[in-house]
């Protein structure tokens, strides 16, 4: 699988830019500021229409677009997957801030309020996310991946969701449905907390929650036992077998087991429910469910979270995103585009050695640098070299 071409209009600091990529080993060279790790969200927003950056939609749309009676971001791009041509196509239509008169200004760069509508089409037709979703897949190794080990359980459970999204169009249904009860559930629950609805009105919500949440339980689980596997021999090879790795899932269901079927985790689940309703009353919000569920790293019994040295949880988030780059491949029977930004640079000589003799495995390589020494020879050589410099992107 590889990124055959790219186009860029009106993106974060892009107002119009076409890139073709090597199928291989790419560097995209330049100095801070000028556009490299824009570059990557670019390709990884056109292939899981997610910013890995970005929480917000309209943060993608660049600031010369606000001028425009109707702000607009678009990536389009070809990708190759085995015999098969693909054509994707993104956009972000924006809506201006209002003036204290009602109207937005006409000229200059303004506020955006939010993005008003987005499309998403393949091959020229117009596709929902869900379907859209797998269609290429990456794999994205940034300084921010050191957050999934010792960082917000929220970046755990985004970790494990974003990958399993990736290859399983299901439990992408799944989990956005999940979301969207969750948030019908937790405006009830406001609604019994000011007492302008009962308590009963939660039954419907309960059985939804359920539903849904035991689907994502269940599969996250699996999912972490995947990654356990993968992960634990490229973490001894990466600490020169001196540090054995165990990953523990810690679902919110209390009692739960990975070979519980549906049945066993709603039945686990509605008793939890039941015990927690006045504290999720009295909060205003759904206390029970995978939205609560987290991970431990343990390397050598230690839980790497809470005690682990800053280049211990940077050498696990690189075991962490190799593991996900062969479940990927495993997953699809095709190898995944990897996109490294800037990571070599704060990786000691063994485990940048490893891990640019890993990347030949995988199909299509794009890496950022603003030195081109952290490459070795031999890697730099078989590379296509860019350079970005405000907002453009040339060959070498």
């Amino acid at each position: 699988m590889y990124l055959a071409s790219l186009l860029l209009s009106n993106f974060r600091n892009y107002t119009h830019a076409e890139w073709k990529p090597h199928p291989s080993s790419n560097i995209i060279h330049g100095d801070n500021g000028r556009g490299k790790t824009n570059l990557l969200e670019a390709v990884y927003f056109l292939a899981t229409t997610r910013s890995f950056r970005a929480g917000r939609d309209r943060e993608l749309i660049s600031w010369a677009a606000t001028r425009e009676p109707i702000p607009t971001a678009r990536l389009e791009g070809e990708a190759v997957r085995g015999q098969q041509k693909l054509r994707l196509e993104v956009a972000l239509m924006g809506r201006k801030e209002e003036t204290a008169a009602g109207n937005a200004p006409s000229t200059g760069p303004v506020p955006l309020a939010g993005v008003t509508q987005r499309r998403i089409r393949l091959n020229g037709i117009p596709r929902t996310a869900a379907d859209y979703a797998g269609q290429v897949n990456v794999v994205l190794f940034s300084s921010l991946d050191i957050e999934v080990i010792g960082g917000a359980p929220a970046l755990r459970r985004r970790y494990l969701d974003d990958m399993k999204s990736q290859v399983d169009r299901h439990y992408f249904r799944a989990l956005a449905a999940y979301n969207r009860v969750l948030e019908q559930r937790n405006h009830l629950l406001r609604l019994i907390q000011e007492e302008r609805a009962a308590p009963d009105q939660l039954e419907f919500w309960d059985k939804e929650l359920m539903d849904k949440g035991a689907y994502l339980a269940r599969h996250r689980w699996a999912l972490v036992q995947s990654v356990e596997t993968l992960a634990r021999p490229l973490h001894l090879a990466l600490t020169s077998d001196a540090e054995e790795l165990a990953i523990r899932y810690l679902p919110n269901i209390e009692g739960m087991a990975p070979s519980d079927d549906d049945q066993r985790l709603k039945g686990l689940f509605a008793a939890r429910l039941r015990q927690f309703q006045p504290r999720e009353i009295g909060a205003g919000m759904s206390l029970v469910g995978p939205h609560r569920d987290d991970i431990n790293f343990i390397v050598n019994g230690t839980n790497l979270g809470t005690y682990g040295s800053r280049g211990q949880q940077r050498t696990l988030a690189l075991s962490l995103k190799l593991a996900e780059a062969r479940y990927l491949q495993a997953a699809v029977g095709d190898t995944p585009i990897v996109l490294l930004d800037d990571v070599l640079s704060e990786l000691d000589s063994h485990r940048r050695r490893f891990i640019l003799q890993a990347l030949p495995e995988y199909g299509q390589v794009i890496s950022t640098t603003t030195d081109l020494d952290r490459f070795e020879p031999s890697f730099l050589a078989a590379a296509k070299v860019f350079r970005v410099s405000a907002g453009e992107i040339a060959a070498e």
